[in-house]
């Protein structure tokens, strides 16, 4: 998945626990990207422009899941 930064996302709207457990949400950073988590939402804004990645996990301590995604500025 490429997007464009700054964006924020609701993590919740991406990840679902089959359990229905709560989830907890790190991501990888980048360099030249500002990268915040907070609560569900992930906050990332561009330092400098380029394409850069970084990968969002979530998390219910019995396993976790991943989604990549593609970070373009300009």
């Amino acid at each position: 998945t490429t997007i464009a930064a700054p964006f924020a996302l609701n993590l919740s709207d991406l990840f679902q626990d089959e359990d229905g457990d709560s989830l907890v949400f790190l991501s990888s950073k980048a360099a030249g990207l500002k990268v915040n988590i907070e609560d569900d939402m992930l906050v990332v804004s561009a330092e400098e422009a380029g394409e850069r990645q970084i990968t969002v996990y979530a998390s219910d301590l019995k396993g976790v899941a991943r989604i990549p995604l593609t970070v373009t500025s300009e």
